[in-house]
């Protein structure tokens, strides 16, 4: 009877122990793919956030039907530096250059513009100061205002240059030529 009861109890603690080790592998899968996707954000929650905890802001900006778009999402948004980087450094938020709904940025409420079969919509158009081609890349300082828009397909090493630009507020002090072919890789 005796052998019963320990064979028992260890049956109980190993099963124990395997429910433990199970749950801390899928908290530990859980954590690492958090940190393997950029965290896009709505732009309202970065207008909130940034008041508590000051950062820059990366505006994607895209269009459901653009190929490039889309490429750029599954290669240069992979990347795994790229991501670490803008999720350390940046508030991010993708915006739909054909967004439906209105948007309230700065205190002005941007609107979709019906044109013909589609439209597009105002806060893109003002982001870009007019030049909306896609994909494009808006640059934003910790209060919400305009650094710089850049237009067209980046890929992680192009990019991965106008981040550290930005956030390093490099480009308050140094032309961007001069950064860039100076610039040395630090992923």
């Amino acid at each position: 009877m005796n052998n019963q009861k320990w064979f028992y109890f260890l049956v109980i603690l190993l099963l124990g122990i395997s429910i433990g080790a199970c749950n801390n592998s899928s908290k530990k899968a859980q954590s690492n793919q958090q940190s393997t996707i950029i965290k896009w954000q709505e732009l309202d929650e970065v207008n909130e956030q940034i008041k508590k905890q000051p950062k820059k802001v990366l505006i994607k900006v895209y269009a459901d039907w653009c190929g490039p778009c889309k490429l750029m999402d599954r290669t240069t948004m992979q990347d795994p530096h790229i991501i670490d980087y803008i999720n350390e450094h940046y508030y991010a938020i993708r915006l739909n250059s054909e967004e439906r709904s209105s948007l309230d940025f700065q205190g002005e409420v941007f609107k979709f513009i019906s044109f013909g079969s589609g439209g597009y919509h105002e806060l893109p158009v003002a982001l870009l100061n007019g030049d909306v081609r896609l994909p494009s890349l808006v640059f934003l300082d910790e209060e919400m205002q305009l650094i710089q828009g850049i237009p067209g397909y980046q890929d992680a090493k192009s990019l991965e240059v106008m981040l550290n630009y930005f956030a390093e507020d490099a480009y308050q002090e140094v032309p961007w030529t001069t950064y860039k072919d100076k610039y040395e890789s630090s992923f």
